[in-house]
């Protein structure tokens, strides 16, 4: 009876390797822009706090995790998150691939 709740939750507490994790990257091509880039600055000298070089640096962690979150929320806004396409591994249209594809079918070497 142990072994089968701590089998259950091995199985629930164990990351699943078939789904990979989808990171979202920003879209920096956007920063081409001297626009952009002046907009990306403002908006970042606006939501950043003032650092204060005089207290100590017990906090600095907190600092950083602030900092952090804080650039990230605004270089969302701004820049947004880019899209993109898979690109076919060939050509369908080509018309030697298309020619060879259709032999292969057609003498069933795709079986």
């Amino acid at each position: 009876m142990v072994s089968q709740q701590k089998s259950e939750t091995e199985r629930l507490t164990r990351p699943r390797h078939c789904q990979a994790i989808r990171h979202r990257k920003l879209d920096v091509t956007k920063l081409q822009s001297d626009d952009i880039q002046e907009q990306l600055q403002r908006r970042l000298a606006e939501e950043l706090p003032p650092v204060d070089s005089s207290s100590p640096s017990g906090n600095a962690e907190g600092t950083w995790i602030r900092t952090k979150d804080v650039t990230v929320k605004v270089a969302s806004e701004v820049l947004r998150y880019g899209t993109t396409k898979h690109k076919d591994w060939f050509d369908d249209q080509d018309a030697e691939a298309r020619a060879l594809l259709d032999l292969m079918h057609s003498t069933g070497m795709d079986q």
